[in-house]
């Protein structure tokens, strides 16, 4: 891939991931910490790519893997051009954050994410 996942990881802002296609409301990005955090933001941050953003998502924290998208929605939003910041009611405990990107753009922009910001905290 020209735009592989572990760019949104690599704190380098001028690489990038994205879908490479439309959005088309299938689309979804899983970030694994590694062991339980508890989180009270994420941005995904699109750097130069302002009208890549997320057109409608659906946000998921799980202390277990979530193929199938099980896990309770806690945050629900429209996005907005240039970064999208993702604030939690309170700090969220988990392992496993997913972000489904669930809307159906025809002729629309890819999903771009330059890298995904968490914000930590001690509990």
């Amino acid at each position: 891939l020209y735009n592989p996942p572990f760019h949104m990881t690599d704190a380098n802002f001028m690489e990038r991931w994205s879908t490479g296609k439309r959005q088309d409301g299938t689309e979804w990005i899983k970030i694994d910490f590694g062991d339980t955090v508890n989180l009270t933001q994420v941005t995904l941050n699109v750097n130069n790519d302002a009208g890549d953003y997320p057109r409608h998502y659906d946000v998921r924290f799980t202390a277990a893997a979530d193929p199938t998208f099980k896990g309770k929605v806690l945050v629900t939003d429209d996005g907005m051009p240039g970064n999208t910041v993702i604030l939690f009611k309170g700090i969220v405990t988990g392992r496993y954050l997913t972000v489904r990107q669930t809307l159906d753009v025809t002729d629309g922009p890819w999903w771009t994410i330059a890298e995904v910001l968490a914000s930590c905290v001690d509990p």
